[in-house]
């Protein structure tokens, strides 16, 4: 019994002694899947302390999801956390962390999701590890104090707008080994050379020669590119993808190589070699007044995009396309007519043309549609006398037109999507044709003064039970007589 006794005391005096032993070497004896206990594994040491983990995978390896209680500035990512590999930064793990100035990440970690450090807007200094193969969707959005970057050979897979928005970038650098991407006089490209992926939009710079080797402007390339006035591109290029040159607000003049198969410009702008299509407007041109050319029958996706100097356009019959984002956010026009012959009008055309009053249709217009969010936030705009071609008006066609106090809708229509004219706040009636089978959900949603004058007798079947979810007035078999 005494014997028993005794090896019960020794056991538990060692126990105890290993108890304390762990708590001295900072232990913290978080082993679940979770792992998200804002500290890391090694205190007062080189690293960071008290970001925030979790585990995944079943346990065999953990991101970077916050920075949890770490104070730090200058951000130090350890290589594992709680005897795990640290491979990865989790999407908006340091979103809008505005007091942080620099990261290091280590070279455990393979990929730096969307956003991870989106708003960071004192980040001055990033350390890449020689690990990282994929750099996420708007990555380092935002960062406006980041003035240059280094791209490791690791890196295989970069989105494109892995930097949107980081005005002070003036310089990417790429590792000379990287298979995928090399830099040109600070600019990013494809390792061929024959992609212009990214222009760094904090250069000074107020032109660009696009180098011969270039056939393709790839998608965003110069978006915001706001020093650069003039841009040249070589005869090589064949293809420029969406928003290559959206919201060069100080752009006024496009040469393009006359040997170019493929463009061409004209009074300073860009078209197409046959000059069917309108690419790009040179959007930092001071005239307020513009005449497309005859013999133009498209006008591009966002071509007009971002131009607040313009007032008036005028558009030619011969255009039957107008593209989306086409006119988005040009806040100073006043008026347009839109020709017979144009049968689409692009998601978002004329997307926060502020200053619109009015929208003029032909009597044999051809278009069909009213298509999502067309109209949407044209503050100013009035009255709209929908085409009767048009047989459908689609989601938010006309939200946030607070000025807007008459629409008249044809019997040709027969579908209204959802939130369609959403917080037109002056609109007092509107009448709806027996002829619309289908309303969306909350059409008239913020309509706060508005009386609903439906033709049919009761809802249609094919109308959204919350089509009316703001519960406006509404007048049941309407011949046209209050």
């Amino acid at each position: 019994m005494k014997k028993n006794l005794k090896l019960f005391i020794t056991l538990a005096l060692c126990l105890t002694l290993c108890l304390a032993l762990i708590s001295c070497n900072g232990g913290n004896g978080d082993n679940g899947d979770n792992g998200d206990e804002p500290t890391v594994e090694t205190p007062n040491s080189q690293y960071s302390e008290g970001l925030k983990f979790q585990s995944r995978s079943g346990g065999t390896y953990c991101v970077v999801v916050g920075i949890g209680a770490c104070t730090d500035t200058d951000i130090v990512i350890p290589s594992s956390y709680n005897d795990l590999p640290v491979m990865a930064i989790s999407s908006e793990a340091f979103e809008d962390c505005t007091t942080l100035t620099s990261v290091t990440i280590p070279d455990s970690v393979t990929s730096i999701h969307h956003s991870a450090f989106q708003g960071c807007t004192n980040l001055i200094s990033v350390t890449i590890g020689s690990s990282v193969a994929s750099i996420g969707e708007y990555a380092f959005k935002g960062c406006t104090s980041l003035a240059s970057i280094t791209i490791p050979d690791s890196v295989t897979d970069l989105d494109i707008r892995a930097f949107d928005d980081c005005f002070s970038l003036a310089q990417i650098n790429v590792d000379s080994n990287n298979a995928a991407y090399k830099d040109i006089d600070g600019n990013l490209y494809s390792k061929d050379e024959t992609i212009l992926i990214g222009y760094a939009k904090g250069k000074t710079a107020t032109s660009f020669e696009i180098p011969d080797s270039v056939t393709s402007i790839g998608e965003v390339a110069l978006l915001d590119c706001t020093n650069l006035r003039s841009i040249t591109i070589p005869g090589s290029v064949t293809s420029i993808g969406y928003w290559a040159f959206s919201n060069c607000s100080s752009l006024t003049q496009i040469t393009v190589d006359a040997s170019n198969t493929s463009y061409k410009d004209i009074d300073g702008n860009l078209y197409s070699k046959s000059g069917k299509a309108l690419v790009q407007y040179a959007i930092g041109k001071t005239a307020t007044s513009f005449e497309i050319p005859d013999g133009v029958t498209s006008i591009s996706n966002t071509a007009f995009r971002g131009c607040t100097n313009l007032t008036s356009i005028i558009i030619p019959e011969g255009v039957s396309y107008i593209g989306w984002q086409a006119f988005l956010n040009c806040s100073n026009i006043v008026d347009i007519t839109i020709p017979d012959n144009v049968n689409i009008i692009g998601d978002s055309a004329f997307y926060g043309c502020s200053s619109l009053t009015g929208v003029k249709f032909g009597k044999n217009s051809k278009l069909k549609r009213i298509n999502t969010s067309v109209f949407e936030g044209c503050t100013s705009l009035t009255i709209i006398i929908i085409p009767d071609s048009v047989t459908s008006i689609s989601g938010s066609a006309f939200c946030d037109c607070t000025s807007l106090t008459s629409v008249t809708i044809p019997n040709s229509v027969t579908s209204i999507g959802n939130y369609a004219f959403k917080n037109c706040t002056s609109l007092t009636s509107i009448t709806i044709p027996d002829s619309v089978t289908s309303i969306g959900y909350s059409a008239f949603k913020g309509c706060t003064s508005l009386t609903i004058y439906c033709e049919a007798t009761s809802k249609p079947s094919g109308w959204d039970s919350k089509w009316n979810y703001w519960d406006c007035p509404v007048v049941w078999g309407y011949t046209g007589e209050e």
